[in-house]
């Protein structure tokens, strides 16, 4: 993983690395053993901050994260209880919004494809309606996340 510096570009920086992610997803189950997906995965805003110009110019900001992807899924059924894995292809983006002296602001966006890939379980309730819980990672902004949520099948 990269240290908030390499992330901000700046000396000694912190970077609140803590936020609320949220993911839509749709897809089609060819098989009980496979699954095409397509989402949208919204990874939050994080506060960070640091010097710049040696360590004389206090630097803070944000970093927002959202990615959209598509992924193969690999499911092993056993009774109402799924685990799956995933691996796909990821366009991200993230946007970053720095704060400086006398008012100074400076804005980046950085778009990136990469490769995204996770594991997570299920369980099938009823035959339409399942609780899942995923951990997945994409590989060039580098961010992990936990989801979980409500599956509703059709």
């Amino acid at each position: 993983n990269r240290s908030p510096s390499d992330l901000t570009g700046l000396n000694n920086a912190t970077l609140d690395d803590n936020d609320t992610a949220w993911t839509v997803r749709g897809g089609w189950r060819f098989s009980p053993f496979g699954a095409i997906e397509l989402g949208y995965y919204d990874f939050g805003r994080y506060r960070f901050d640091g010097n710049a110009v040696g360590r004389f110019v206090p630097i803070d900001g944000t970093v927002k994260a959202h990615s959209v992807g598509i992924s193969l899924v690999g499911i092993l059924p056993i009774n109402q209880f799924d685990l799956y894995g995933r691996i796909g292809y990821a366009h991200s983006e993230l946007k970053f919004n720095a704060n400086g002296p006398l008012g100074g602001v400076a804005n980046q966006n950085q778009r990136q494809d990469e490769a995204t890939y996770g594991a997570g379980g299920r369980w099938n309730f009823t035959p339409n309606w399942g609780l899942f819980v995923e951990w997945f990672k994409n590989d060039r902004i580098r961010i992990d996340s936990v989801v979980g949520g409500v599956d509703f099948r059709f």
